[in-house]
């Protein structure tokens, strides 16, 4: 993995991660060690890029310096989860679930961190609530989901999801079906499911590149040159999206099937020089 850096004024440097988090990450944090919210953004990034033993000290600071109390604590509560201290993050998280009862986001940490501790009945209580709160946070429907289904299996897991998804109207819940389907190989389900998100998701979005990068690998390219791509609208969907399928297409037995779509694609995005030169490959490999 490569972070890329800059000193402001001269040329940008490339870094491996270990490099950036002792180069670069302590002078990050020196800059906003008296800025909580610049301090807190910064922790947060760190933790998403993998790097959550340079968190402790920042998350000691932020507890000094913040006014707000649940935010140090649920990054550190974090912090501590992703270094396996479970014992010391779930004692730290039920005393902020305590102080901060009413905090949806400091329950979610403390039943992620159950999870991991497999006291699962637990943990399943408290993402039930998070999940009945917010039935459309993404984030607490990742993580609940798969729980859900072990503990009540596959009839009951879809009812739920189902009325998630019919109460909701949002693509969440469907985002994260898709995610239990792909993970079982269930790829004609998971084809009907992108389906609908390509009715749901905004213009230009990109989330279902994942889930058909992943369905070519397992050699599902009739079902993402099938009923995928003739959901798939140029003028409306992601070019990335449309770039995958043709992929599909240049894989498959009849590769020239796939010239319409390019032309298509083609036309919707005459000036997107960016994907001209991966156009052009696939000129030649659909003939």
């Amino acid at each position: 993995m490569e972070l890329v850096g800059s000193n402001g004024e001269g040329p940008i440097i490339e870094m491996t991660k270990e490099q950036y988090a002792e180069i670069k990450l302590p002078g990050l944090f020196q800059e906003v060690w008296d800025d909580a919210d610049g301090l807190a953004s910064l922790i947060l990034q760190t933790l998403r890029d993998g790097l959550a033993a340079h968190c402790v000290e920042p998350c000691k600071r932020l507890l000094e310096i913040d006014a707000d109390p649940g935010r140090p604590r649920h990054y550190y509560g974090l912090t501590l989860m992703e270094l396996g201290e479970l014992d010391q993050a779930e004692s730290l998280m039920r005393e902020t679930v305590a102080m901060i009862p009413s905090d949806i986001r400091q329950q979610f940490v403390l039943g992620q961190i159950l999870k991991k501790a497999n006291k699962n009945e637990e943990a399943l209580a408290l993402l039930n609530t998070c999940v009945g709160k917010d039935p459309t946070n993404y984030d607490y429907l990742r993580v609940w989901a798969p729980l859900y289904f072990d503990t009540y299996g596959d009839a009951e897991f879809r009812r739920q999801m189902r009325e998630l998804i019919d109460g909701t109207g949002d693509p969440n819940p469907l985002y994260a079906l898709a995610v239990h389907e792909l993970e079982h190989g269930h790829f004609e389900s998971l084809a009907a499911l992108l389906v609908s998100l390509f009715k749901l998701i905004s213009p230009q979005t990109s989330g279902l590149d994942e889930f058909i990068a992943a369905m070519g690998k397992q050699g599902q390219l009739e079902l993402i040159t099938g009923p995928i791509q003739a959901a798939y609208q140029p003028a409306k969907d992601s070019l990335s999206t449309g770039l995958h399928i043709l992929e599909a297409y240049a894989r498959s037995a009849e590769p020239t099937r796939g010239q319409d779509l390019l032309q298509a694609i083609q036309t919707s995005a005459p000036e997107r020089d960016d994907y001209q030169e991966a156009l052009q490959l696939f000129a030649e490999r659909l003939r």
